[in-house]
């Protein structure tokens, strides 16, 4: 299902309801962006903004952004129109309502006035909201848009992906080390008492941190560890936590 806020263009709606069950809500007013997806897996929202919007205006358009993640942590931005770099900046383009062409809706930069760094300024915005979570989707139309927002419902309500999945396949797995298994194996190895990393990354695990591990109860170290509380591996456990660590 997909909620359309009330504010949005009529010919979004049905052009949304010939594939999605579609409700139109007053989502702007509540907080949230123009468009929610809800799915089985998550919620997801999507704020529409026009090319010329996001160049006369972009703080206006980044404050909303940062009010709507309050809702929702599934935030993207629909920058909908044409864009094109100039040597004095930039002109946005948008399509003709009753021609199939594209007509010049805004020239940002003059001979007297240039503005070079406005289309760069835009896309740096652009990755500089993707690296906060925000992503940006570019599409050229209304009909774009529609048709996208469609496409993201329906992937997000499939249950697995095979993108890149036979690439990814052949990738080994990276390995990180938790710094706190590591803390942990270096306390006890120089004891012998054979507990190896894996002990450690159990006890990690079921505690949280080397300080709980610490705190613990000799009884539900044994335990997460398989072992009896008598055994020659706990007693020098004990006697390293009697001596400080």
């Amino acid at each position: 299902m997909i909620l359309v806020d009330v504010h949005e263009p009529d010919e979004m709606v049905r052009l949304l309801s010939q594939a999605l069950e579609t409700k139109q809500e007053p989502l702007n007013e509540w907080g949230w962006s123009d468009y929610v997806l809800t799915t089985r897996f998550g919620t997801y929202q999507f704020s529409r903004k026009q090319m010329g919007e996001l160049m006369g205006d972009v703080d206006n358009a980044e404050k909303q952004l940062v009010a709507e993640s309050r809702n929702c942590e599934n935030t993207s931005l629909l920058a909908e129109g044409v864009i094109v770099p100039t040597a004095l900046g930039c002109d946005v383009y948008a399509q003709s309502l009753d021609k199939p062409y594209f007509r010049m809706v805004h020239s940002y930069g003059t001979e007297s006035r240039p503005r070079p760094g406005a289309y760069t300024g835009l896309y740096a915005w652009f990755w500089q909201l993707e690296k906060c979570g925000v992503v940006t989707y570019f599409t050229n139309n209304l009909l774009g848009s529609a048709r996208a927002l469609v496409a993201f419902h329906n992937s997000a309500e499939k249950s697995e992906h095979q993108t890149m999945h036979r690439y990814l396949r052949q990738r080994p797995p990276v390995w990180e080390p938790n710094p706190q298994v590591e803390a942990l194996w270096g306390l006890v190895h120089p004891l012998k008492v054979g507990w190896g990393v894996e002990k450690c990354e159990k006890l990690v695990q079921h505690f949280g941190s080397v300080g709980k591990v610490l705190w613990a109860a000799p009884e539900e170290v044994a335990e997460v560890l398989g072992i009896k509380v008598e055994s020659a591996a706990m007693r020098k456990w004990l006697e390293l936590i009697a001596g400080g660590g």
